[in-house]
């Protein structure tokens, strides 16, 4: 078991590390989960010292409309990245890095809620992120209205129909917009909260029955997914940080 843990940066009590920390925990990897909301909920720059990797989860809010104090959580991801530590994010976390990275978000012409097809993409075939997985189109959850542009120095690694950007590695570290962490208890919890703001039906929003239909059979698909990426990445953890 190594002996630093992964550091997680959660926003949401509805949006947990579900079945990321899961997938870690029966690795051996041990995880340190801090919930933030403000500037004094984030750790000094001295405790990426003691990590062997950083994990961003999403929230409500994106990084152009986001509070003040996220500025000081960016400034430690880019510590991070400046250390060669490995960084996961998802949704917000997914636009921090490709921000950071020379990266872009920008709104979408329209918002992808719902399990839609993830397509590899052609660059990402003979990467070890997904070497284990077959080009065959996965099946995932998707609830974002903002779209990425892969840095020039990372690898785009998944697509689907509304954004050609799903996924993108940049060296050790990943940001993925589908919900590669939902787990069905935290989807459960979270889908009241979902239909309330539910646009109307259409090519990239699915109905409230599409979206709760066999919760159970999706997420057990995308897991297979899920775990491809989570796989690879928990390879790249090391416990010697170069954070000064």
């Amino acid at each position: 078991m190594r002996s630093k843990p992964v550091l997680i940066f959660q926003h949401n009590l509805t949006r947990p590390p579900g079945y990321f920390a899961d997938y870690l925990a029966r690795s051996g990897v041990t995880t340190m989960t801090l919930l933030v909301g403000s500037k004094r909920d984030l750790p000094s720059k001295r405790m990426l010292r003691d990590i062997s990797g950083l994990a961003v989860f999403g929230t409500d809010f994106s990084v152009s409309d986001a509070p003040a104090w996220l500025a000081f959580e960016i400034d430690l991801v880019r510590r991070a990245l400046d250390a060669d530590l490995p960084v996961f994010g998802h949704g917000l976390g997914a636009q921090v890095l490709a921000e950071l990275t020379g990266g872009s978000v920008h709104c979408s012409s329209a918002p992808e809620i719902g399990w839609y097809p993830l397509a590899l993409r052609p660059e990402a075939l003979h990467t070890p992120w997904l070497e284990r997985l077959s080009s065959k189109p996965y099946t995932a959850f998707m609830c974002h209205e903002h779209a990425l542009k892969h840095p020039p120095d990372s690898v785009p690694l998944l697509s689907s129909a509304a954004s050609p950007c799903q996924a993108f590695a940049y060296r050790s570290s990943i940001g993925v917009q589908f919900h590669a962490e939902i787990t069905p208890s935290t989807f459960r919890a979270w889908l009241p909260v979902l239909l309330e703001r539910l646009p109307p039906p259409s090519f990239s929003v699915q109905s409230a029955s599409e979206l709760e239909d066999e919760i159970s059979r999706k997420i057990a698909a995308q897991r297979h997914l899920s775990a491809a990426l989570y796989g690879y990445w928990t390879t790249q953890l090391g416990n010697d940080s170069k954070v000064c």
